[in-house]
């Protein structure tokens, strides 16, 4: 960062030899990265004081408009048995 922010020509030697070879290689792209971890790496510490649930929802975007007031009443009931 050094570099290309503070020597004379830094950006156009990022371009020229740093960025193709960072962008040669084929990305790596998860659509669910916390699906892929062991199970026990997102436990809390201690569920003596708290815990927690992860969920999604996978809403078609013709229906969010709708998913999402009723999602609203959905958490808002929770928070009374909460």
């Amino acid at each position: 960062m050094w570099i290309v922010s503070e020597v004379p020509g830094g950006k156009t030697m990022r371009r020229k030899w740093a960025d193709p070879i960072i962008f040669s290689k084929p990305s790596v792209r998860y659509r669910n990265y916390e699906a892929s971890a062991d199970a026990r790496e997102l436990e809390p510490v201690s569920r003596k004081n708290s815990t927690y649930v992860l969920q999604e929802y996978f809403v078609p975007v013709s229906e969010f408009k709708t998913f999402v007031p009723e999602m609203i009443d959905v958490f808002k009931g929770m928070k009374s048995i909460l």
